[in-house]
């Protein structure tokens, strides 16, 4: 069992008009927030459950972000399964990670600041996003979720927080890959470049890709997939 990371470089968002099926891959959208609040008028759309989800957010910025996630989510799902949209069933997985079952297709959400990210793929997937704060203080956070080489790595690195930010989306999507996740093996999830035993982190797969980008100067993203993922693709939501 083991765990791959890598760094890509030079992502290239493509129109939604230029998606296609999946074929063994994996499509990533990017939807940003403020462009798509006229979807909070098909609130009415959703099922009960998560309409009643959406309303025990404390901030309404927090609610909007969630209710956007779910109307594009099922969306896709409908997309993708050639499903009608009001057949679409979102239900609680593992540590509550959703899933549709009976659709064939794995995603997962990863959200920060005015982005919302959905990975949709014919295998299991995990997605991290993080707004890179110039203020954060990670010292604490990599003293206790790093080991004594990861944090030597950021120590080392060009730019430390850069760095950190790259080591904890990998960290978080591993985690949500394998449905674990933010508990105490996140100390023991491999996140440098390159290929790592990962017998401590999950049990049952054979192994596990995570690949990292930064969205423009201040998102960095991290998705794990299995190996057999042999596509990845990009696109913007527009609605």
């Amino acid at each position: 069992m083991f765990v791959s990371c890598n760094y890509k470089d030079n992502i290239t968002w493509n129109h939604p008009q230029e998606a296609t099926c999946l074929l063994r891959g994996m499509q990533i959208w990017r939807v940003q927030i403020p462009n798509c609040m006229q979807l909070l008028a098909k609130t009415k759309l959703l099922p009960e459950k998560e309409t009643s989800r959406a309303a025990k957010y404390a901030k309404q910025k927090d609610k909007d972000r969630y209710i956007i996630s779910r109307l594009v989510l099922r969306k896709l799902l409908s997309r993708y399964s050639g499903r009608p949209f009001h057949e679409i069933i979102i239900s609680d997985g593992k540590n509550n990670k959703p899933f549709s079952p009976g659709s064939g297709i794995h995603f997962n959400i990863a959200y920060s600041g005015h982005y919302i990210l959905i990975a949709i793929a014919e295998r299991e997937v995990g997605l991290d996003m993080e707004l890179i704060s110039e203020n954060f203080d990670y010292t604490g956070v990599s003293a206790t979720f790093f080991s004594t080489e990861e944090r030597a790595y950021i120590a080392q690195s060009i730019n430390p927080l850069i760095a950190f930010y790259k080591l904890w989306t990998r960290k978080e999507a591993l985690l949500k890959y394998t449905a674990q996740g933010i508990n105490d093996n996140i100390a023991f999830a491999p996140a440098i470049d390159g290929i790592h035993n990962g017998e401590r982190v999950f049990i049952g797969k054979e192994g596990v890709v995570i690949t990292t980008f930064e969205m423009g100067e201040r998102y960095m993203c991290s998705v794990a997939t299995e190996p057999s993922i042999s596509r990845v693709l990009y696109f913007n939501w527009e609605e």
